[in-house]
């Protein structure tokens, strides 16, 4: 009850210094004051599309820094794709052994005979018909390096006068070795016939053609060898051969000269 009288009084005399003048205001009226300017409605700002711009200074963030992602050493490529530098070791290259060589077979020396006869001709051929080209003497031994097919003529190495191969009759030469082993051990060569004529008269004169007419060449001696190598058409001259330049001689009349086959078959 107190109370209540107290309250009544209280709120009289607020009403009655509100109608004489404004009072000073109390703690409480100020805190009511700055409730209400605090609640006060703002002041409104420049609007954009974006929405309300805020006045206070904004200061913007700083970017981060941005680090280059080391980049990779490049290397060599060539067509066959990527070469890396590793150190690549070569195996080394195998050793090449010589292939053996077959050892050579000594060649057999040529078989030898001694000359039999004092002076033994000795021709350009197999056959009495070749020029003679040198001589051999008794007891001198000679190499056998061929013979001929019919097994009749030995060639020797090196009995001529310029120091090359010759011709002699082989019942003039004894072999070191049976005659049949000598020829089987050598080459055979080929000659073609010849076809020979002895002089049978002191001189007889060679002439530059087949007949009397023809000038005077020269002259050959009584028992001299001839090849006969042409003849006239009817068979009663013969060129005969030959000079040391293998040039023929000249030409013969066929009486003069013995032939080593029928004249009617030249």
């Amino acid at each position: 009850m107190k109370r209540l009288v107290f309250f009544l009084l209280l709120t009289t005399t607020l009403l009655m210094a509100t109608a004489c003048g404004r009072p000073t205001p109390t703690p409480t009226q100020l805190s009511i004051i700055n409730y209400q300017l605090s609640t006060t409605t703002p002041t409104p700002t420049r609007q954009s599309a974006l929405g309300n711009r805020q006045s206070a200074t904004v200061s913007p963030a700083p970017l981060p820094t941005r680090t280059p992602a080391p980049l990779p050493t490049p290397t060599r490529q060539s067509a066959l794709g990527t070469r890396h530098s590793a150190t690549v070791s070569l195996a080394p290259l195998p050793t090449r052994t010589p292939a053996p060589q077959p050892t050579p077979t000594p060649t057999p020396a040529p078989p030898t005979g001694v000359v039999t006869g004092d002076l033994v001709n000795l021709r350009s051929g197999p056959d009495t018909g070749y020029a003679i080209i040198g001589a051999a003497t008794l007891s001198q031994t000679v190499q056998i390096i061929a013979r001929n097919e019919e097994r009749t003529w030995w060639q020797v190495c090196c009995a001529a006068d310029d120091g090359g191969p010759a011709w002699i009759f082989g019942e003039y030469v004894q072999t070191a070795s049976d005659p049949a082993t000598v020829a089987e051990a050598v080459p055979v060569l080929h000659f073609p016939p010849t076809l020979t004529g002895v002089v049978t008269r002191g001189f007889i004169n060679l002439r530059g053609g087949p007949g009397t007419n023809y000038p005077l060449l020269g002259q050959v001696s009584l028992g001299e060898s001839l090849e006969i190598v042409g003849r006239n058409s009817d068979n009663t001259w013969w060129q005969v051969c030959c000079s040391a330049e293998g040039e023929p001689l000249g030409w013969v009349a066929y009486q003069l000269l013995a032939t080593n086959f029928p004249p009617a078959d030249a």
